[in-house]
């Protein structure tokens, strides 16, 4: 039966509501064609007052409008166009089966309830209006048409049941197509509670994310502005990391790992728990040990494991670390120093956990956060190292002009006293000298006595040496002697 429906609906564009009474309209038809041909052939059997070719009427008029569907005139205009032809059909019959008295008046009823099903409410009073007006009319011309005397029983009883069975299957298509109707309400309505449950549930996962998101931001921003991370030492920084990664991802663990390439091992730096609060360092992993795992942590992406214990990249985790701290879940952020990995941020929980896509990102941005922390404590160090240096060197610097001013000092008093001595040598030290020499030439000419020229000799020599001792005295104290004193200890040549 669809497929007929569809044979002159083919190319309609048409919700559910509007199919529905397409689909009633042709029922309509095809059944007043249907009785109209069954009137036709039992015509000369009933005797019936109308003519036999007025049957034929309503049978083509409706086929026409069913066909005119196939144009795509528009279904108002279809459903408009069938009752009309309702209409026509019974007044032909009525017009000569005696008007008012005829078997086919009362179908006139059929018309407003056609049309309150088939368009609205506001169309059957139309309808109805027109029906009235009919009998009316009718009731004016009631003595120019010809009234039958008592009638066959059998024809009324033809008229009155086709009304009856017309009403019926109008009645039961009716009820079917408003069950239909219902039943697809129905079921849109639960699909459309499902799609706003559904969309309701997306809607509050979606706040809950950017809720989730706003207060990541939050919390990285604060972290970026911590004295720890600025000016506190390394462990006060990890410390201060961990704890908000704990708190704010809500994870039962949280540690910092530092990668060792020579080794190839990764040593906890520190290690937060959320329940106990409590903190603890020092553990190692090696790579030999957990291989898959660090091919993983090479290949320097971040590792989710929604179940830890089957994950490829973290099951070999399970007896040895997994298990004795009953972690289920967990995830890893890599950092790197210089471009290379330089260790990660471990996020354990000991429920089963789906990490969602801010989760990750907030593991990325803290763990972004970790290098920056190192890099600034070298370099606080280093700006340390370079003001003690400094420091030292300008002490250095200071140190070493005092002891060249007081080397040019000594070295201003060594040549002063240089230059005494090299007075003395040419003019003190040189009259005795000279004695000496001219003694010498007396012993080698005169005629002195030689005993008296020896001690004169002698007398010069002792002179002369007691001179060079009190020299050699003064330079070794580093005293200063000057002219005047050098005058009291040699005789005068004289």
């Amino acid at each position: 039966m669809k497929r007929f429906h569809f044979f002159f609906l083919d190319g309609f564009d048409l919700d559910e509501e509007g199919f529905a009474r397409a689909r009633l309209m042709i029922s309509f038809a095809l059944v007043e064609v249907l009785f109209c041909q069954v009137c036709f052939v039992l015509h000369p059997y009933l005797s019936f007052y109308t003519p036999r070719i007025a049957f034929l009427l309503p049978v083509v008029l409706l086929l026409s409008t069913l066909f005119l569907l196939r144009l795509k005139t528009g279904l108002h205009l279809a459903i408009q166009t069938t009752i009309f032809c309702f209409w026509i059909s019974f007044c032909v019959g009525m017009y000569f089966s005696g008007g008012l008295l005829s078997l086919i008046a009362p179908w006139l009823g059929l018309l407003p309830l056609m049309a309150f099903t088939l368009v609205n409410q506001k169309n059957a009073f139309v309808w109805a209006g027109i029906s009235l007006t009919t009998f009316v009319v009718f009731a004016f011309v009631h003595d120019n048409l010809a009234v039958p005397k008592a009638g066959n029983v059998y024809g009324a009883l033809v008229a009155h049941l086709g009304l009856a069975v017309v009403i019926f299957v109008f009645i039961q298509l009716f009820h079917r197509i408003r069950q239909h109707l219902l039943t697809t309400i129905t079921d849109r309505n639960n699909k459309l509670e499902v799609s706003q449950e559904a969309l309701a549930a997306r809607v509050k996962e979606i706040v809950d994310r950017n809720n989730s998101l706003e207060k990541h931001w939050h919390t990285l921003l604060d972290i970026s502005k911590s004295r720890s991370i600025s000016f506190g030492t390394l462990e006060e920084a990890l410390r201060d990391i961990t704890k908000t990664g704990a708190v704010s991802l809500e994870a039962h663990r949280v540690s910092i790992w530092h990668y060792d390439r020579t080794s190839n091992k990764i040593k906890c730096l520190l290690l937060y728990k959320l329940k106990e609060q409590d903190y603890e360092k020092g553990a190692e992993l090696h790579g030999e040990d957990f291989p898959r795992y660090f091919e993983a942590l090479l290949d320097e992406e971040i590792i989710p494991a929604d179940d830890a214990e089957v994950d490829p990249k973290t099951f070999e985790f399970k007896d040895n670390y997994l298990k004795p701290h009953n972690i289920l879940s967990m995830m890893d952020a890599p950092y790197f120093l210089d471009g290379k990995l330089g260790g990660v941020i471990c996020f354990e929980h000991q429920e089963h956990r789906h990490w969602l896509p801010e989760d990750l990102l907030f593991a990325k941005a803290l763990s972004d956060i970790v290098p920056l922390v190192i890099r600034s404590i070298q370099r606080r160090d280093y700006e340390a190292r370079i003001r003690k240096h400094k420091k030292e060197v300008s002490r250095l610097n200071q140190s070493l002009e005092e002891r060249i001013s007081e080397r040019t000092q000594e070295l201003e008093t060594q040549n002063q006293q240089l230059a005494e001595y090299a007075y003395i040598n040419s003019h003190q030290l040189r009259g005795p000298i000279c004695r000496i020499l001219g003694l010498v030439n007396l012993i080698e000419e005169s005629d002195t006595k030689e005993k008296e020229m020896v001690g004169l000799l002698k007398a010069s020599v002792v002179e002369l040496d007691d001179v060079v001792k009190k020299i050699n005295e003064i330079v070794d104290t580093g005293a200063v002697i000057d002219r005047d004193q050098l005058s009291g200890w040699v005789p005068s040549e004289s």
